[in-house]
């Protein structure tokens, strides 16, 4: 309890200076600052509210931003751990959830520092006017699944059953195309990937003690299967090729 309550106020503390920077870019408006904040605020109050299975919120935070519960939407661990991870050739991310939710909102994705700095205070300061839960939620119903599936709307097709009947492993599927999203022409590279991301993600919630042996289990062979019928699906597009 110590540990947590000092974690989460070293992180509130290297946080000071993005809240300073974001509420001064509010009230100035810098770089559009507020119409972004309006356009982050309108989302998360449109699709905030719904219920979603907490299956699937939980495995978000753990696969995308373990220590959601901890920072103020700039994860500095993260950050230095990508920094190194960089510079010794492997290429890593730290975008916290609300980070994320932001990019897909402005609809920006370029790969330069400023756009990196904009999006972190962005996130910050919408995250201040909102709650964690609310954007978690509206991201997943904003965020891009591949073959042209965007939000949740399109969840359903991914595990082809009711969202209130979803599980641990069903959640599994949609969350790793998050970072893997699915293209129209599955590739055998895509499929490799896709499966370590879905290996992963059970390791992470096993070691989260969210889930029991038997449910352990039940992941890895969903997870197996889902593989499978992908496997199959590009084996015989080869063939027919």
């Amino acid at each position: 309890m110590a540990k947590t309550s000092f974690l989460k106020l070293c992180y509130f503390i290297v946080t000071i200076p993005y809240l300073v920077i974001s509420k001064l870019a509010y009230k100035f408006n810098w770089w559009g600052f507020r119409n972004d904040t309006k356009k982050c605020l309108d989302i998360a109050s449109k699709y905030g509210n719904v219920k979603l299975p907490k299956e699937l919120l939980l495995t978000l935070k753990i696969a995308e931003d373990h220590r959601n519960n901890f920072h103020f939407e700039v994860d500095q661990i993260a950050y230095i751990r990508a920094l190194i991870s960089n510079l010794r050739g492997s290429i890593q991310g730290a975008s916290t959830i609300e980070q994320q939710f932001v990019r897909v909102v402005v609809d920006n994705y370029q790969r330069t520092l400023k756009r990196k700095l904009y999006e972190q205070l962005l996130a910050v300061h919408v995250a201040s006017l909102s709650e964690k839960d609310r954007i978690g939620t509206a991201y997943l119903f904003i965020a891009y699944y591949g073959q042209a599936s965007i939000g949740t709307l399109r969840l359903k097709n991914i595990v082809e059953l009711p969202l209130s009947k979803l599980k641990y492993s069903d959640a599994i599927l949609i969350i790793a195309r998050l970072k893997y999203p699915e293209p129209s022409n599955i590739s055998k590279q895509w499929l490799n990937k896709f499966d370590k991301r879905i290996k992963h993600i059970a390791i992470r919630l096993k070691t989260a003690n969210l889930l029991p042996d038997s449910g352990e289990k039940q992941i890895t062979f969903v997870c197996r299967e889902s593989y499978n019928r992908k496997q199959n699906v590009f084996n015989s597009r080869l063939k027919s090729n």
